[in-house]
């Protein structure tokens, strides 16, 4: 969204009154077709956006929403107290935006047609078809030799992002079939109207199906390797460097990866270094595990032949640890072993072909953390025991987000989320350490800190548990009076009890809540340590916001994090 403001003489009465405006930005561009408008004026006074009147707060804060064009766009603010005025124009400018496709004429719009890249695939592994165009049409694919004038289905309009209420969206799924073979073909889109008028299009990628399932080896490189759902999306996992991985597939700059049979994944191609010769790798063998129970940790070794991937899992009621092993083939002979300490028994189970799975069955109701590490000739998991019921023998890890040239969000009225979430961690921080813990700070000021130097100042410490602190906002094309309340966010499953332990402990301070979530945030995938991020509120209302405000806000919600962590210990401990 660029942005440009122009500040225009006030009418009337000269004297000047404190008027801005905090969002939008200068110099940012935008593809969405609405923008939210945020900024302050006098309490007593009015604002008008685009002519209409919005609610200005006892604070000061007003919000809007305003619609835009394609192209460039003048956002007027008005705002008056007595006779004197101010007025803002905001020169917005809404570049590429992805809007719905006319009903007529008819039309498929090629911007979101997958493939969107050459792939090679095989049996067993799923072709994503999307198109856009006119909507509520019959629409269909095909592929020349696997798939002929197979249905799309026109899904709901997207409540957020990009696509938000964009319609005329078709999808469908194929799953290639033993037999399939065709070689570098486009898939072609059809849609047909009421009138029986037809049009086509062709996907940007070509398609080759490859009947049955051919293997390639490859050896993760010294950088290691990330797993994903598919090219450009969700991250599923990491292979440490030297893994054996079986490939069989491609697409752009991926390839597809068999774990087994049934699960599939992709690695960029610059990770991995292929070997020659044809065929995948022979499985290598699991040998009996062993436990060795630990004052602070216990140990699970399973013994492997070969450096293949694996997965670490928490069975559905969370007292089981699993680990999958792909590429594997059991023992001869299967049994379960009585263990001491946290793990109360393990065995090794047979899972999908090419894949053997450890279960491990803990004493108590929660694991504290784990690691998991791949040396040796064996894989060996370390089990974190609880470190007990007392703040006294606690490392805390406080971590305010942001900081120095991440700023974070902005609220109506200018409060900065870095110096906020500053404020409500050395709150925080003085309520643990009165409790008798010991807590590090992974920032003491205004500091620019990655998320890998915040991980890595908590461990150096030893903490024994990490508690993220932000505060939310709505998103630039977002409805600011849609959202606030606090919520907080987990990774691993462990991790999920300090969650909802800490959301319940905001709500009794006061603080709106909406719910415990699961995300992949980098900052809360550390498994040897329960792990959290607690958005606090959201800056971008202006209720939430009043809050904040208040001189006692960040003391407050400091001692329900604090609160919050010690109720934890106390029952998880």
């Amino acid at each position: 969204m660029v942005v440009t403001a122009m500040l225009c003489a006030s009418a009337g009465d000269p004297r000047p009154f404190r008027f801005g405006v905090t969002f939008p930005s200068p110099e940012c561009t935008t593809r969405f077709t609405r923008t939210r408008v945020a900024g302050f004026a006098p309490p007593s006074g009015t604002v008008a956006i685009q002519g209409a009147a919005v609610r200005v707060y006892p604070t000061g804060a007003f919000v809007g929403l305003v619609p835009l064009r394609e192209g460039d766009n003048t956002i007027e603010i008005v705002a008056a107290q007595g006779r004197a005025t101010q007025r803002r124009l905001l020169k917005v400018r809404c570049v590429d935006p992805i809007t719905t496709s006319p009903a007529q004429p008819l039309a498929i719009d090629r911007v979101l047609c997958e493939p969107s890249m050459d792939m090679i695939l095989q049996e067993g592994d799923l072709v994503k078809v999307r198109c856009k165009g006119s909507p509520g049409m019959a629409a269909s694919w095909t592929l020349g030799g696997a798939a002929n004038d197979l249905p799309l289905g026109e899904g709901e309009p997207a409540a957020h992002g990009t696509l938000m209420g964009v319609r005329g969206i078709y999808r469908d799924t194929y799953r290639i079939r033993a037999g399939d073979r065709v070689k570098g073909k486009r898939i072609q889109f059809t849609f047909r109207d009421a009138t029986g008028h037809v049009v086509t299009a062709l996907s940007p990628g070509r398609v080759t199906l490859v009947p049955g399932i051919f293997l390639t080896r490859g050896v993760v490189g010294a950088g290691g390797g990330t797993l994903i759902e598919e090219p450009g999306g969700r991250k599923v996992g990491e292979l440490p460097p030297g893994t054996r991985v079986n490939l069989g597939g491609e697409a752009g700059g991926y390839w597809r990866v068999l774990l087994s049979r049934d699960d599939r994944c992709w690695l960029a191609k610059e990770s991995v270094n292929v070997m020659m010769g044809e065929g995948g790798w022979d499985p290598v063998t699991a040998g009996s595990p062993t436990v060795t129970p630990g004052r602070d940790k216990s140990r699970i070794t399973l013994p492997v032949s070969g450096p293949v991937p694996y997965r670490v899992t928490y069975g559905a009621d969370g007292r089981e640890l699993q680990i999958e092993l792909f590429g594997a083939a059991p023992p001869k002979i299967i049994s379960g072993l009585e263990a001491n300490g946290a793990v109360k028994d393990v065995r090794l189970d047979r899972g999908p072909e090419g894949c053997v799975r450890l279960v491990a069955r803990l004493r108590g109701d929660a694991l504290w953390g784990y690691t998991c590490a791949l040396a040796g000739g064996a894989i060996a998991c370390e089990l974190n025991n609880p470190p007990g019921k007392s703040l006294k023998r606690l490392t805390v890890a406080i971590d305010p987000g942001h900081g120095g040239r991440q700023p974070g969000a902005v609220s109506p009225t200018g409060l900065l989320e870095k110096d906020v979430n500053l404020a409500v961690a050395q709150a925080a921080a003085e309520y643990l350490k009165k409790k008798g813990a010991r807590v590090v700070l992974t920032r003491c000021g205004d500091e620019t800190v990655s998320l890998a130097e915040r991980l890595g100042r908590a461990r150096a410490a030893g903490a024994d548990l990490f508690v993220s602190i932000h505060h939310n906002s709505q998103s630039e094309h977002g409805d600011p009076l849609a959202s606030r309340g606090g919520d907080a966010f987990y990774g691993i499953e462990h991790s999920r009890r300090l969650a909802d332990t800490m959301l319940g402990s905001l709500a009794r301070s006061g603080v709106r809540v909406n719910g415990v979530q699961r995300e992949g945030y980098a900052i809360v995938l550390p498994t040897e340590f329960p792990a959290v991020l607690v958005e606090c509120g959201y800056l971008s209302h202006p209720g939430d916001e009043a809050e904040l405000l208040k001189k006692s806000s960040a003391k407050r919600v400091g001692r329900a994090v604090g609160r919050g962590v010690e109720e934890y210990v106390k029952r998880c401990g």
